[in-house]
């Protein structure tokens, strides 16, 4: 073996090893996050905050995450490895706050104080999913082809964590207590907070993440003047086209958070039913990222993404259908209702089929732009999904598609179909 290949193959294991720890800081991270995420239903279940906390702060998240343009950009001259680890170190730090003041102050004000630090915590999630990003592209630099990998495992793993671990074990400790809440998701961000710096100190050692690497990217870009108009951004076909970022939550959020409580009229254990539902979910999550990451080395990322939209919009126009010209109330597969079955498959298929399409859009946008055109392009591909999807959210809510989903499924699934027009790649804008 020559020195040559000794050093790439030592390289690789390096940013395998850097990328692993980085995934696994990423998962406790998530960890803590979707424990306290799952204690919030729970509390306003049991009226101890109101229910219109629920859409204020989907809001006030969605309204943060539009603001992914100007956040890329400031936050493009730090190092993504030690962004990384000062959020989950700014998390232990607000958790444990927020602890101290539950123990100083009457029980009855937990869950007002946990309002306020999910409030004040809302910030932290952008700038990790960026990090994540500028961190992705940086693999994809040093090790071609490593992004993908990354990526597949990534998304993957998320849902898993969440669907099947975290958010089920916030919803029985928030009957219990919230210091308990808490407490886990301290000991989960200081976990992260190992593993980060673990991955942090193993990529520098081979340039993964380094600061003056993305410096030199920027500097190199501004002097070739590449800044894209919005203008040119909205004009964009392909993967990196912050229009088709905007176009699939959109489509998915006109009723997404409806059908399922149109569902769960027909049955009387509600509880149950939105259990095996979100278990559903996150096994449909689980398999798509790595059905799209061997489709797209076949077909390519264009032909995946308008695929997986395609047959997103066959599901969608079909639910349309059945919820519009059948009786769902009328018939039972193992003495459950048909409609609540069907809406279990519904659920699984649709997930696997969008998670695919964002792991592979995500992937691609990688690959394709570099420097500043990266952080451009992927800054307002944020903006513009939180966009959509809260404009998606509000919609369906005036569809009224929790009483009846069939327009809300049926504008959704024209959506979708209609992304052909987006996806035209355009190789003169990477």
């Amino acid at each position: 073996m020559t020195t040559g290949s000794a050093s790439a193959l030592r390289l690789r294991g390096v940013i395998q090893r850097a990328r692993t720890w980085m995934l696994v800081g990423l998962l406790w991270s998530y960890f803590g996050t979707t424990v306290v995420g799952g204690a919030v239903p729970v509390l306003v279940a049991l009226g101890l905050l109101p229910l219109l906390w629920l859409p204020l702060m989907a809001t006030l998240e969605n309204v943060q995450d539009m603001c992914s343009a100007a956040a890329a950009r400031m936050l493009r001259r730090f190092e993504a490895g030690k962004i990384l680890v000062r959020c989950e170190v700014a998390d232990v730090a607000l958790t444990l706050l927020a602890g101290a003041a539950i123990i100083a102050v009457d029980q009855r004000w937990a869950a007002v104080i946990l309002c306020v630090y999910t409030a004040a915590t809302s910030f932290l999630p952008l700038f990790i999913d960026l990090a994540e990003e500028f961190y992705g592209a940086e693999i994809e630099r040093k090790a071609p082809g490593s992004a993908a990998v990354f990526n597949t495992y990534l998304y993957a793993a998320l849902p898993a964590v969440s669907q099947f671990v975290s958010t089920p074990l916030g919803s029985l400790l928030a009957g219990w207590s919230v210091l308990a809440v808490l407490a886990v998701n301290v000991v989960a961000s200081l976990l992260a907070v190992a593993a980060r710096y673990r991955s942090l100190r193993l990529g520098r050692s081979v340039g993964v993440g380094s600061a003056a690497n993305d410096n030199e990217s920027a500097q190199h870009a501004d002097h070739e003047e590449t800044n894209i108009t919005l203008r040119t951004l909205l004009g964009m076909k392909g993967p990196g086209s912050p229009l088709f970022s905007a176009s699939v939550p959109l489509a998915a959020g006109l009723s997404a958070l409806y059908i399922g409580q149109w569902c769960a009229s027909f049955i009387d254990n509600k509880g149950g039913f939105f259990a095996v539902a979100a278990i559903c979910a996150g096994v449909g999550a689980l398999v798509g990222p790595f059905l799209a990451r061997a489709a797209t080395r076949r077909f390519g990322a264009t032909v995946v993404l308008y695929t997986g939209c395609v047959l997103t919009a066959v599901l969608m126009g079909s639910a349309a259908v059945y919820t519009w010209g059948s009786d769902p109330g009328s018939g039972s597969i193992a003495g459950l209702p048909v409609v609540v079955v069907l809406f279990w498959a519904y659920v699984a298929l649709t997930s696997s089929l969008l998670t695919g399409v964002e792991v592979t859009q995500v992937t691609a946008r990688q690959e394709l732009f570099r420097g500043d055109r990266f952080i451009q392009v992927m800054g307002w591909g944020h903006s513009f999904a939180a966009a959509g999807g809260l404009l998606g959210v509000w919609a369906g809510l005036l569809l009224q598609a929790d009483q009846q989903p069939a327009w809300a499924l049926a504008a959704g699934a024209g959506l979708l179909a209609s992304t052909i027009l987006i996806l035209r790649p355009n190789p003169n804008l990477t």
